[in-house]
């Protein structure tokens, strides 16, 4: 199977088949993104937006993630169209756009990702080419109550790949702060809303969690995509976890 293959096998199968788990890479090393990973990892989101990255990183980063087997899914830092383009040239399978609120700004998003007549995409026959641009492969952020209240016009976008949940900005759009409770009634209600649009308009509904409890019950919520923490959270929590044994 060519890379264009996997690259549509694995975009047009993330509703179908059973959860994907993944973890964000903001480390500025591709080599612990490589180990994260070898863990088995079904995607690794390369974060251009909160990590320690540059834009002269991500071929390196897709390459050494996708050579291992996993999905290289990367969030551009704003939504702007040059940037959403300039990831996929440099081998993102799928790119997220943080802070939507409108169907609008979804469409332009979903724009960037394809080529004239159907988007603005300008050409870059680098690394994001061929068969794998004749899918959808943009992903949209929700995290401001605003964009919960537009989710179902944004789930609904011609092209659209999904919605990914940022819990945490959603938390402070809230009122509820960043360190809200899980389960919250209201930071619940604004999640369970999301996916139910997502499902309804049968597109990848995504989302951050803490840690492997949280996940498991995200998957029951219907999430496809669920993101466990980060490499830099994990190396934190592995080493303090080392420390305390020994101590």
């Amino acid at each position: 199977m060519t890379r264009d293959e996997q690259v549509v096998a694995w975009l047009g199968s993330a509703c179908a088949g059973p959860t994907r788990w993944g973890t964000f890479a903001v480390l500025g090393e591709p080599g612990a993104a490589e180990i994260m990973a070898e863990q088995g990892f079904d995607f690794l989101l390369v974060d251009l937006q909160h990590g320690l990255l540059d834009w002269a990183d991500v071929a390196t980063f897709t390459r050494a993630i996708e050579n291992v087997g996993a999905a290289p899914l990367v969030r551009v830092p704003s939504g702007d169209a040059a940037s959403v383009g300039r990831a996929l040239d440099l081998g993102a399978w799928a790119v997220v756009v943080p802070m939507i609120e409108t169907g609008e700004q979804a469409r332009q998003m979903v724009a960037a990702t394809q080529y004239p007549p159907r988007g603005t995409r300008s050409f870059g026959p680098f690394r994001g080419r061929a068969a794998a641009d004749d899918v959808a492969r943009c992903l949209v952020m929700i995290e401001t109550a605003a964009g919960v209240d537009n989710v179902a016009e944004i789930a609904a976008v011609d092209g659209i790949l999904g919605i990914f949940v940022g819990p945490t900005d959603l938390g402070l759009s809230l009122g509820l702060g960043s360190a809200y409770e899980v389960g919250e009634p209201s930071h619940d209600d604004a999640v369970r809303t999301v996916v139910e649009a997502c499902a309804r308009a049968g597109v990848i509904a995504a989302i951050q969690t803490a840690g492997a409890a949280e996940a498991t019950m995200r998957a029951s919520q219907g999430f496809d995509l669920v993101s466990m923490r980060s490499d830099a959270a994990l190396l934190r929590g592995a080493a303090a976890e080392i420390l305390r044994a020994v101590h």
